[in-house]
């Protein structure tokens, strides 16, 4: 992104106040890239998750039980063990990186670190390890997890190998408005940013390439996480009726549940907007997400979601193969052992279509296709249970 591009104070907020210890912030960025050994495309996920960092400043204390028989020894090595053998609610503290790729052989790999250990930049918004360095212009690092070291901290729930990346993004100055419930709030930054630059996982390396890419970017923070969790997004749209590709995207993200979705849906030149208390409070929305076994034996996940508002229908549906997803964890700012585990995927496909009603009839004004497409389902599970 140019330097001359005004940063928000949205992007350049960091957790403050009484969220430093009973809070968590997440910032991602994800996008497609091109293998230049396959040509296949694959879409890549990076994430910085800070959780109660005024509890444990300078050493990163992961809250949930180790699966391991020994805890004490999955707790050691530079990790806080002063709770390894008792059974009391501990609060996460740390910064969590997490790297990876969605679809065949998709996998995460993730790094703690103590809260002290990073530098904020708020001019340019920027998160810097010692290794990495996200911020609203690029996003760049490197992380390493052996097989003996997830022996060691199986708590660290990822697989083992590296990843390495070099992006810049721009967001096209877009920015959406922001969503808040009681407990959270979220916004999706970037709903069509562009990524150019490279990524390595595991030796392989990917091509970056603006317009392929795909790119999206949002932040969320808070106290605590939505129960269960819905997620779509994308931007990889093209008309079934034109055959053109579509300057078009959507994200919604919320509570499943109590229906508290937020969002935005793009179609060429119409925009609708999904936000409490905004002028689609009087929507009528259903929304779902359903395990469809398929006739091969396959099984699919489908998240759909309907808005009816005035005259006007939307109709979104993302289907994704479910052997393509795997599970995310975060931990709950309020600790004990309470885990958001997400299963996501970013090979999402389907379609949007929207209507408008005229004379008791339903009149077709587009249908787009979509690939490519972010999509996330989660619940709070106690794992001490």
């Amino acid at each position: 992104m140019a330097a001359s591009k005004k940063i928000s104070s949205i992007e350049q907020y960091i957790l403050s106040g009484k969220f430093r210890s009973d809070g968590f912030q997440r910032c991602r960025w994800s996008f497609c890239g091109n293998s230049r050994s396959t040509r296949k495309d694959k879409r890549f996920f990076f994430e910085v998750y800070l959780v109660n960092p005024a509890v444990s400043p300078n050493v990163p204390v992961i809250s949930k039980k180790t699966r391991s028989s020994d805890s004490k020894n999955a707790l050691s090595g530079g990790f806080d063990s002063r709770y390894s053998e008792q059974n009391v609610v501990v609060k996460p503290s740390y910064l969590l990186i997490k790297g990876g790729v969605f679809g065949e052989g998709g996998k995460q790999i993730n790094k703690f670190i103590a809260p002290s250990s990073f530098v904020y930049t708020k001019i340019n918004a920027s998160i810097k390890t010692e290794d990495c360095e996200f911020s609203a212009e690029s996003i760049s690092g490197e992380i390493t997890v052996t097989e003996s070291e997830l022996l060691s901290h199986p708590e660290f729930s990822c697989s083992a190998g590296s990843i390495k990346w070099n992006v810049q993004l721009d967001k096209a100055s877009e920015l959406h408005s922001l969503s808040s419930s009681s407990v959270f709030s979220w916004i999706p930054l970037g709903t069509r940013a562009a990524f150019s630059g490279f990524v390595t996982i595991d030796d392989e390396d990917f091509d970056v390439i603006p317009e392929k890419s795909f790119g999206y970017v949002d932040k969320f923070w808070g106290k605590s996480l939505p129960n269960p969790y819905f997620h779509i997004s994308g931007s990889n749209l093209v008309s079934a009726i034109s055959g053109k590709s579509l300057p078009s995207s959507f994200a919604i993200m919320g509570d499943f549940e109590k229906g508290e979705l937020a969002g935005v849906i793009t179609v060429a030149n119409w925009q609708f907007f999904l936000k409490k208390g905004g002028p689609f409070a009087k929507s009528k929305i259903t929304h779902d997400c359903i395990s469809s076994p398929m006739a091969d034996g396959s099984e699919k996940l489908h998240w759909s979601l309907s808005l009816s508002k005035g005259n006007f229908v939307v109709d979104l549906d993302i289907f994704c193969d479910a052997c393509e997803m795997f599970m995310r964890e975060y931990e709950l700012p309020q600790g004990g052992n309470a885990i958001l585990q997400i299963l996501g995927g970013g090979n999402g496909t389907g379609e949007v279509r929207i209507f408008r009603e005229h004379d008791k009839k339903l009149e077709l004004l587009e249908h787009a296709k979509i690939s490519d497409s972010l999509c996330e389902f989660g619940r709070i599970e106690n794992l001490a249970d």
